[in-house]
């Protein structure tokens, strides 16, 4: 029995072991998978990003499919809408992490207008409407489209020239997107300047089948600036003037302005811009005793804003005490000495 039990031993820690093994080795996958996901997310957290089209067409004559075409017809239905082009177009952002939906400071859909006909478009409002549903640029037609939001997401007038990259501002829409708050089913477009004539104003757009000016969707991705340093004077007299300097950077190296909050209801109200990671003076008195807290931030050019820097200050020092000098520099030799006198003179 003895033999047997001292045989069943190693067969016991083989299973533990295995089942170690096992256990690590799980933890190690999900450890190097999240740390690729981390990457990821590092990766697309600033910069720029383009985006071309999964699929883009237009809504023209009833039953037409065109979304193999290399043109997209824009145009304005006139009476009872039977001449309208309408564009459609529909990107897929899922690569960029839904964590970045905050930093995203602008995206801005671009489409290449290159020929007019029958009458000038100029200045015609050009909207844009965010889809409710999902289509495909293969079978979408004018009876068989998903219903749009009846908000515009964005307008553009129509520009004077041909040959020129038309473009919306369509951020809060990627924005949304990204945070998984709306669901990406893309645009239609259409312009909405009505006309009750003959010579309807039609416009001719590139779509992604033209192979060159295809329309693309650029999106800015930005980081706010660190939260300032302030550094200076930490005590002082009322009534005193003190220079303190406020220093931030900006991850994309750019411009920065500052707020700043004394701490006795005075501020500096965004001044600036200043160059990334320079210090910047600004000066300050105090008109009571006590202690404060000067509070800064910091934000860049898109308006993406740091956390709070802090630094407290205390101005002990009355400005009616005899000999003021006499004991500032008395105490700062003998920072421990007189306990008592030194509340009393208020240091």
């Amino acid at each position: 029995m003895k033999s047997k039990s001292l045989r069943q031993i190693p067969r016991c820690f083989v299973a533990i072991a295995t089942a170690l093994l096992f256990v690590g080795t799980s933890m190690a996958i999900e450890s190097q998978t999240n740390d690729i996901k981390t990457t990821i997310a590092e990766t697309l957290t600033r910069g720029t990003y383009t985006f071309n089209p999964t699929d883009d067409s237009f809504i023209g004559a009833e039953g037409e499919v065109n979304g193999l075409l290399p043109e997209m017809g824009l145009r304005n239905g006139g009476s009872g809408g039977y001449w309208a082009a309408s564009p459609v177009i529909k990107f897929d952002v899922s690569s960029l992490p839904q964590q970045t939906s905050t930093l995203i400071v602008s995206a801005e859909l671009y489409i290449y207008y290159f020929y007019q006909a029958d009458n000038d478009p100029t200045g015609n409002p050009l909207v844009l409407y965010r889809f409710l549903d999902d289509w495909k640029e293969e079978t979408i037609t004018k009876g068989a489209m998903p219903a749009y939001e009846n908000e515009q997401s964005a307008m553009t007038p129509a520009p004077g020239s041909i040959g020129v990259w038309i473009s919306w501002n369509v951020t809060e829409d990627i924005q949304s997107f990204v945070s998984g708050s709306l669901i990406n089913y893309g645009w239609i477009l259409k312009d909405e300047h009505y006309w009750g004539g003959p010579n309807i104003p039609l416009m001719y757009l590139y779509s992604k089948e033209q192979g060159n000016n295809i329309p693309y969707l650029e999106v800015v991705i930005n980081e706010p600036p660190s939260a300032p340093e302030i550094i200076g004077q930490i005590n002082g007299s009322e009534g005193q003037s003190y220079n303190y300097n406020f220093i931030a950077s900006d991850p994309e190296g750019q411009q920065i302005y500052y707020y700043i909050d004394w701490g006795d209801g005075q501020t500096i109200d965004w001044i600036g811009p200043y160059p990334s990671g320079t210090p910047q003076s600004f000066i300050h008195s105090w008109s009571e005793r006590g202690t404060y807290i000067i509070q800064a931030k910091a934000k860049d050019i898109f308006g993406a804003e740091s956390d709070w820097g802090t630094l407290t200050v205390t101005m002990p020092y009355s400005s009616a005490i005899p000999f003021q000098q006499f004991w500032e520099r008395f105490f700062e030799q003998f920072p421990n000495a007189f306990p008592i006198l030194r509340h009393l003179v208020g240091y």
